[in-house]
């Protein structure tokens, strides 16, 4: 059975030494970007992650995934989640064979896998021979294209999206959606960011409120989304 659990985890940006371009901290009024985070998350969990802009469901998101490390607390994990966030973490140098490749080497994919993955997803994005190019000559959507489609044919057991998912164009996202769907619906852990109302009533059933880096509330989607919307939330939060 799948399973991810948090506990007490704390990410405080002033312990940070290896990371200069997470935060701004000129624009930070607190330090702790995390703060006592408990979270557990089982096998069939579809979450919710709701807050406004800043309360550290981003960071959140990536400290699961393992590409943030928490200046305290544990986190234990019997599968290795796999995220979908956008852009920020692509060698420009890196063709997209290249990071093809890599990712699903870094997925746990072996050799035959890989090489069968990657005729998929080459086809799949339906991007030509630039493919064999370096991500400094894509567009913003061919990069999202290569993005999504890896971790589509990935297929991991977890998945962590934050907040888009959609892939550039229109007729991409188009052609795609049926895809995501189903992606979204079989992974056996979903744990998704957004401020897409119907996305996140459609595919998760859980939800936790994150406020300033801490868990403030918990229950299912709808309940979360009415009380983020609701008068209480903002006189109590966002004064």
């Amino acid at each position: 059975m799948y399973k991810i659990s948090l506990n007490k985890v704390t990410l405080d940006i002033t312990k940070l030494s290896n990371e200069p371009r997470l935060f701004n901290k000129n624009k930070l009024s607190h330090t702790k970007i995390l703060n006592g985070i408990n979270l557990e998350i089982n096998e069939g969990d579809k979450l919710a992650i709701i807050g406004p802009n800043g309360a550290g469901k981003s960071t959140l998101l990536r400290v699961i995934a393992g590409i943030y490390k928490p200046t305290n607390g544990i986190i234990k994990k019997n599968c290795k989640p796999l995220g979908f966030f956008g852009n920020i973490f692509y060698d420009e140098y890196l063709s997209g064979e290249e990071f093809i490749y890599n990712s699903l080497l870094l997925f746990g994919l072996d050799k035959q896998d890989i090489d069968e993955s990657f005729i998929k997803i080459k086809n799949f994005i339906d991007i030509g021979d630039y493919i064999y190019k370096t991500f400094h000559t894509y567009s913003e959507g061919m990069k999202a294209r290569v993005s999504l489609a890896t971790v589509i044919f990935a297929k991991p057991p977890a998945l962590l999206i934050d907040e888009g998912i959609g892939a550039g164009d229109r007729f991409f996202a188009e052609k795609t959606k049926n895809t995501i769907h189903n992606l979204l619906r079989e992974t056996s852990i979903l744990v998704l960011s957004s401020h897409d109302e119907k996305l996140l009533k459609q595919f998760t059933s859980k939800a936790i409120l994150v406020n300033n880096g801490k868990i403030i509330e918990n229950g299912s989607t709808k309940e979360m989304i009415d009380y983020y919307k609701s008068e209480d939330f903002k006189n109590k939060y966002l004064k």
